[in-house]
This record gives structure tokens, C-alpha cells and sequence, in this order.
């Protein structure tokens, strides 16, 4: 009995761990660039995803009043004029709205800083790429995401009683993939409301995370058909470490090499 305890401790530390790491390589998180303005270097954070159907901030720590900005934005993979706007000044932060569009429409931009008459673009040889997408109900997201991290969790404890042999493994993979259904049904309704379409091309733009979470529902499926023949104690303990990797690894690494 205190073995299993000791096991199932060290399942929740592995899968606390393996929560910051999917936290970390979120592909989300916003594209940084520095700009030298005059004779000091700024830190630009561009966001590369905006939620709901409110416009999409962008706003730059700027302390300098003398600078002031525009950005320039346009659809793309299209060969439209760039739309430009200025950027307004509300303390030491220059700001400005891309307005909103359609869920799964993507813009790109890049901005420019103007300091005495001196213009500098910042991203305009690679501009920013902007994802627009529908705000999930957190009522949908959370259950989502602790049902995953459960999952998580219960894999690696099957995992441990699998190394050892402890029987009682089969129960819990038996829970895994059972409550595995949940996520992935949680995951495509989040798919859906979020880009309103069921397929996505395979691109580093898009947020292929319901893909990743299928390939991983299809692995579980797998070793719980076979989980009665011969050596399958071994599936047992690969399958989980293979699912516990596709819950830490960025969808756009996973998919890289489907890109054009």
C-alpha cells in the first residue's frame, strides 16, 4: 500500500511538471523583437492570436515621448494595399487596435517607429502573423483541461505499476481511456467555437491542437485494444510516456514537418 502511495506521488509531481512545460512552449505566447530608437533598445511584444470579437490589442512599453508609431496590417497570403493607423500615446505605452475579423481569418503586420523625422520598421521583412479565433466559455475550457491533466496523471501511474508489475494497472488505463473520450469530444467542441471550421490546413499559423490531441486519443485507443495480449505490459509502459510527450510538446513542432 505505501509503494502505491509513493508511486502515485511521484505521478502527480512528473504531471505537475509536465503542466509548466506545456505552459512554457505554448506557440501562442506573443513574438518578441527589439527596435533601437535613438540610442536605446525597446522590447516589442507582438500578439500573434486574439480571442472574441473585439479588436486586437497592441501596445508597446515606450517610455520615450518624442516616439510615436504606426502600424500596418493586411490579410493574408493576399496582395492587398497595407492599411495603416497611427498609434496613440496613453502614458509610457504607444497603443492601437487591429479590428477584428472573422474566426480563423489570418492578418499580418509590422510597425513602425518615428523618432525625430527617423522612421525604423520593425518586422517588416518578416511581419507578424495575427490569428483571429472565438473566445471559449471557460465552463467548456476548464473541464477540458483538468480531464487532460487527470488523464495525464492516471498514464503515468498506469505506467509505474506497469514497470513493476503490479496488476492493478489495468484499472487505471481501463479510467484513462474512458475519461480520454471526455477530451477529446471537450477538444473538438473547442476546435469547433474557436475556428468554425472542422479541418485546418497543416500550417505553423494555425493552432492544430485538437490534431495532436486526436493522435494521442488514438494511441490510448490502441494500447487499450491490445491491453490483453501477450507482452502488452510493454505497450503499457510506452504508450503512456508517448502521450505524456504529445501533452508537453508544441502542436507546431509536432506538425512541422507537414508544413509547405
Amino acid at each position: 500500500m505505501l509503494k502505491k502511495v509513493i508511486y502515485l506521488l511521484i505521478a502527480c509531481g512528473v504531471a505537475i511538471c509536465a503542466v509548466f512545460i506545456r505552459q512554457f512552449s505554448d506557440s501562442d505566447r506573443p513574438v518578441v523583437h527589439y527596435a533601437f530608437v535613438g540610442e536605446k533598445e525597446y522590447k516589442l511584444k507582438f500578439p500573434i492570436v486574439s480571442e472574441g470579437k473585439d479588436e486586437c490589442l497592441v501596445d508597446f512599453e515606450i517610455p520615450d515621448t518624442s516616439v510615436t508609431g504606426k502600424i500596418y496590417y493586411r490579410l493574408a497570403n493576399s496582395s492587398m494595399a497595407w492599411k495603416v493607423q497611427p498609434m496613440v500615446r496613453t502614458g509610457n505605452t504607444l497603443v492601437t487596435m487591429i479590428p477584428p475579423f472573422k474566426p480563423n481569418v489570418k492578418v499580418i503586420y509590422y510597425v513602425e517607429l518615428i523618432k525625430g523625422g527617423t522612421a525604423i520598421a520593425v518586422a517588416k521583412d518578416n511581419p507578424v502573423w495575427l490569428r483571429f479565433q472565438s473566445t471559449v466559455p471557460k465552463y467548456i475550457s476548464y473541464p477540458y483541461d483538468f480531464l487532460y491533466l487527470l488523464i495525464v496523471l492516471l498514464l503515468i501511474y498506469v505506467c509505474i505499476l506497469a514497470i513493476y508489475n503490479i496488476r492493478t494497472y489495468a484499472k487505471y488505463l481501463r479510467a484513462s481511456f474512458y475519461i480520454s473520450v471526455g477530451v477529446i469530444l471537450f477538444s473538438f467542441v473547442i476546435h469547433l467555437i474557436s475556428f468554425r471550421h472542422i479541418f485546418l490546413a497543416f500550417d505553423p499559423h494555425n493552432n492544430l491542437t485538437f490534431y495532436k490531441d486526436l493522435v494521442a486519443f488514438l494511441f490510448l485507443y490502441f494500447v487499450f485494444k491490445m491491453r490483453q495480449k501477450p507482452k502488452a505490459r510493454f505497450l503499457i509502459i510506452g504508450i503512456p510516456l508517448v502521450v505524456l510527450l504529445l501533452y508537453c510538446i508544441p502542436q507546431h513542432i509536432m506538425f512541422s514537418m507537414f508544413y509547405r
